[in-house]
């Protein structure tokens, strides 16, 4: 029985502890993420567009000699480093949402907020789309920010679908993690 009371204690704490928003409790100005909110036609709209800048480098996936970097939230950028001593942008393929990316054979995988989306990239001067897979991460993904503790701006559904987080000053938040 003292068992079952301690590890009741213990369940009951830290499920207290876990994400949720805090209850009226000031903290002031902390740092934490903010959510960028993004229209759900646009949040979902993928498209290959002209070489943009880099804004928030993340993952790297090679295919043969080009480079494909995740731009956290924004889309891949496929970089021709045949030279590795002058790498050239080629093109940027705008996937909002988008934190991984993976390729095999000639296809090029990546994450759109919850679906997964396929590109053919066997010819990288005339990428195409090929399909979406919908639903293939949870919703829930939406609520915080990925791989990330301490405080944040709670998610507000009806602004959109959050497509990326900005680290930010905040005034007295009320979620954290």
């Amino acid at each position: 029985m003292r068992n079952f009371l301690f590890f009741s204690l213990l369940l009951f704490v830290a499920v207290s502890c876990s994400d949720r928003e805090l209850e009226s409790q000031s903290v002031g100005e902390v740092e934490g993420y903010r959510p960028v909110y993004m229209q759900p036609s646009e949040a979902m709209k993928v498209e290959v567009k002209g070489v943009q800048p880099l804004t928030d480098p993340g993952k790297i996936y090679w295919y043969h000699s080009y480079m494909m970097l995740a731009d956290k939230g924004r889309g891949v950028h496929v970089i021709d480093i045949s030279n590795p001593a002058s790498p050239k942008k080629l093109a940027f393929i705008s996937i909002p949402g988008v934190s991984d990316v993976a390729a095999t054979g000639n296809h090029l995988f990546a994450d759109n907020i919850t679906d997964l989306v396929v590109f053919n990239i066997s010819d990288v001067m005339n990428i195409k789309f090929v399909k979406r897979i919908e639903d293939v991460y949870p919703s829930d993904n939406q609520m915080y920010p990925a791989h990330a503790t301490g405080y944040f701006e709670c998610v507000d559904p009806t602004k959109g679908l959050v497509t990326e987080w900005q680290k930010v000053i905040l005034e007295d938040p009320k979620c954290r993690r």
